[in-house]
């Protein structure tokens, strides 16, 4: 099959496109599932390239603003936490498509400000990382 090695798809090469493989965290109730590279959530998951942007205009990098610190989901919400958002204005994405489920920031359930990072939540009845690997891409 084009494009994927032992059975993983190839790494993104474009920006605002990625590989994440799904980890889980055993942290809450009930855990969760995603890519968090934020020590105080995991770190759990891994993306293909590494450190990953929400920032379709960007190919990533650690600690720039933009920065895709976390993208889970627990309990029938999907939450992404960014570095250097401050307020929903400074959300550096229109839309986040996770394999076959897209996300609209318009349409996100809550946004928090945590200091160093935004917080947007979802509602997503359904686990948009239930296989090992999809696709990430922001818009």
């Amino acid at each position: 099959m084009p494009g994927v090695v032992a059975g993983f798809p190839r790494k993104a090469e474009t920006p605002g496109e990625y590989v994440i493989t799904r980890g889980t965290n055993a942290f809450g109730y009930s855990g969760y599932s995603g890519y968090s590279g934020n020590v105080s959530d995991g770190p759990f998951g891994s993306s293909n390239p590494p450190k990953p942007s929400a920032d379709p205009m960007s190919t990533g990098g650690s600690e720039t603003a933009g920065e895709l610190l976390a993208a889970y989901w627990s309990e029938g919400q999907l939450s992404v936490l960014i570095r250097g958002v401050f307020s929903e204005t400074g959300i550096p994405f229109s839309t986040m498509t996770i394999g076959s489920a897209t996300f609209s920031k318009s349409a996100a359930a809550s946004f928090s400000s945590y200091g160093a990072y935004g917080r947007l939540n979802f509602t997503a009845a359904q686990n948009p990382f239930s296989s090992a690997s999809v696709a990430v891409k922001f818009t």
